[in-house]
C-alpha cells in the first residue's frame, strides 16, 4: 500500500492552531486532506498526530470527518511516522506536512509514479532538495523498509525528532533521488 501521511499537530508558535484555521469556509486540515485525496496513485491518506492533550482536537476532528489517524509521540517524529505506516500496512509512505494546504495532487502522483516506474528502487524520492517549485508543494516518498531500518538504527533524539532528515543527510547510506 502506498500510504499518504499528513503529519500535523497543534503546536505552532507563529500561528497557534493554524491547522484548523478557516480557509474560505473550510478548516485548513480538511482542505489539505481533500486536495491530497485527488492524487490517484496513493491508496489512502491518514493523519499522523501526537497523542497529547493539545492534539486531542485533531483526533476529534479526524473522527468527526471519518479520517483515519494514528496518534503517537509528540517529539519522536520518526517513531510516529513508523508507527503510522505499520498500523496501516504501508509499503511506501508519501509524507505531507500539515501546513501546506495547497499541496498539488498531480505533483504527488508525479513523485509516486517515479517511485513505481523505477521498481521502488530508491529509498527516498523528493522534489525539494533543489527547490524548483513554490514552497508548500514539497512532496516525498519513502520506502517503508527504509523507515523501519532508520527507526531501528537511529537512537539520537535529535535525528528522531527530525524524522526523515537522517536519510537525506546520509546519501552514502541510502539511494536518494530529487525530481526537479
Amino acid at each position: 500500500m502506498i500510504l499518504g501521511i499528513i503529519q500535523v499537530r497543534m503546536g505552532s508558535t507563529r500561528l497557534p492552531g493554524k491547522v484548523l484555521k478557516d480557509i474560505n469556509g473550510m478548516p485548513m486540515l480538511l482542505r489539505l486532506y481533500e486536495r491530497c485525496k485527488m492524487a490517484n496513485l496513493v491508496d489512502k491518506f491518514v493523519i499522523s498526530t501526537a497523542d497529547n492533550e493539545e492534539n486531542r482536537i485533531i483526533r476529534e476532528f479526524a473522527e468527526k470527518h471519518g479520517i483515519e489517524y494514528y496518534a503517537g509521540s509528540e517529539n519522536d517524529l520518526l517513531d510516529r511516522i513508523y508507527q503510522t505506516g505499520k498500523k496501516f500496512g504501508a509499503r511506501a509512505i508519501v509524507r505531507i506536512t500539515g501546513d501546506c494546504p495547497l499541496v498539488e495532487p498531480k505533483e504527488i502522483d508525479r513523485i509516486v509514479k517515479f517511485h513505481l516506474d523505477t521498481n521502488e528502487s530508491h529509498d527516498y524520492v523528493s522534489n525539494n532538495f533543489k527547490p524548483t517549485l513554490p514552497d508548500g508543494l514539497d512532496t516525498e516518498i519513502i520506502k517503508f523498509s527504509t523507515i523501519e531500518q532508520v527507526w531501528k538504527d537511529v537512537q539520537d533524539p535529535f535525528w528522531r525528532e527530525l524524522a526523515l532528515s537522517y536519510i537525506f543527510e546520509n546519501p552514502d547510506k541510502y539511494k536518494i533521488n530529487n525530481l526537479e
